[in-house]
């Protein structure tokens, strides 16, 4: 069966994260989201003809296959993008498929590990098939439209109505021949772009197409910087069980003098922590990281080469790969009345469902000694915050941001001196 994986997508939705690496590159819990897909295609169908559909950043894909010593695999390049189902009729006219069934998978969707061989071998098993997902809220997502036996009866693209629902999972298992002559009658949509979904309902009138079924909480659609964070902290707390007291430790962790370490962590790769750190909640740190003197780390990931090494508060964010923060700099996680943080996504300001949110800074980012960073503030990659600057905005990728004050020095009367 071939397995085609589409991984074209840019993820703006999930800048800053995205502009120094494509989306399937991201980590979680420190291993690229790319990994995690290959290692389940791997378990449930063995050593499968891949085609990769990549487009944004593609050589850094091409680059990490390479790494990982992948054998069977062909690279598709879909430019400019043109939507999913471009994507997916570009891989099957370079690959040449006829007559078999073809394995689709969305790169940016997570399967909790425990579960995605069952799910994968459940969808070749009741072929033709799709992946549904009940949800209690259907507004951002496109939409299956089920029958009472679960079969497929069409696609509605995303409404924004908040209302409990079916999406679409984003894996599939169709006949290559019938999925061909549906991709080749499709036209552009709205956005300018041809989507599979299109192709999804026309296959539905034409075939009995079983929708497998799973919750929301075994699912994930990494869409934004906010849901990549929760990701984390869910995986970590599958990991850990009912443990509330867990560390998982894949690295080294180094401990300098007294330090106090609450809650669940993963560690990734060598880690210092100290003097007089404290960790607590869920915490990822992904290694070469310092969690220096008197700072406090919050259920936040920390990706590789990030250093907090003095007096710093790091609480619900993202910290990118070797940021720095200057002594005393902070990220604020909550505001005044306790509602939800809001935070720009594509020129709109949206609520993100958190009452607890603090920055998401982007690689390589440069924050200034007692800088404040407000909650739902994104920072850019490569960015430098001034020494002492209260950032209450986005800022963008290679961006200086300098506070200016005003100073008067006045003589004073000299001392009275014996």
């Amino acid at each position: 069966m071939r397995i085609i994986l589409l991984a074209a997508g840019r993820g703006e939705r999930l800048w800053p994260l995205t502009s120094s690496k494509p989306k399937p590159l991201i980590p979680i819990l420190c291993k690229p989201l790319l990994d995690w897909h290959l290692d389940a295609i791997r378990e449930s169908l063995g050593e499968s003809d891949l085609t990769l559909v990549i487009g944004y950043k593609g050589e850094m894909i091409e680059s990490r296959l390479r790494e990982l010593r992948v054998n069977r695999y062909e690279l598709v390049v879909q430019d400019p993008p043109m939507g999913t189902g471009d994507a997916v009729r570009k891989a099957l006219l370079k690959t040449g498929v006829q007559d078999e069934y073809v394995f689709l998978y969305y790169s940016d969707v997570f399967i909790y590990p425990q579960l995605i061989r069952g799910v994968i071998e459940k969808l070749v098993s009741k072929r033709p098939s799709i992946l549904g997902v009940r949800v209690s809220d259907v507004s951002q997502l496109g939409e299956l439209l089920v029958s009472n036996d679960d079969r497929l009866l069409g696609v509605r693209e995303k409404t924004g109505e908040t209302r409990p629902g079916v999406v679409n999972g984003g894996l599939m298992v169709l006949p290559s021949d019938e999925l061909s002559d549906a991709l080749s009658r499709i036209r552009l949509s709205p956005r300018g772009e041809y989507e599979l979904t299109d192709a999804l309902t026309m296959l539905a009138d034409k075939l009995d197409i079983n929708v497998v079924m799973i919750g929301e909480d075994d699912w994930s659609d990494i869409g934004t910087p906010w849901g990549y964070l929760e990701i984390n902290r869910r995986v970590l707390g599958r990991m850990c069980g009912d443990k509330e007291e867990c560390i998982i430790n894949e690295g080294f962790l180094e401990q300098r003098g007294s330090n106090c370490i609450e809650g669940r962590a993963y560690i990734g790769g060598p880690v210092e922590i100290g003097p007089f750190a404290h960790l607590r909640g869920d915490n990822v740190l992904c290694g070469n990281n310092k969690v220096g003197f008197s700072t406090q780390l919050k259920s936040s990931v920390v990706l590789e080469g990030a250093k907090l090494p003095h007096l710093n508060y790091v609480g619900d964010s993202v910290v990118g790969s070797k940021v720095n923060l200057g002594a005393g700099a902070i990220t604020a996680n909550l505001r005044h009345d306790e509602k939800h943080i809001k935070s720009m996504l594509k020129g709109k300001l949206v609520s993100t469902g958190m009452k607890k949110l603090g920055s998401i800074i982007g690689d390589e980012a440069r924050i200034g000694i007692n800088a404040s960073l407000l909650p739902g503030v994104k920072i850019g990659y490569r960015a430098w915050i001034g020494s002492g600057c209260i950032v209450d905005r986005d800022v963008p990728d290679y961006s200086l941001v300098k506070c200016r004050q005003e100073i008067e020095i006045e003589k004073r009367e000299a001392d009275n001196e014996d």
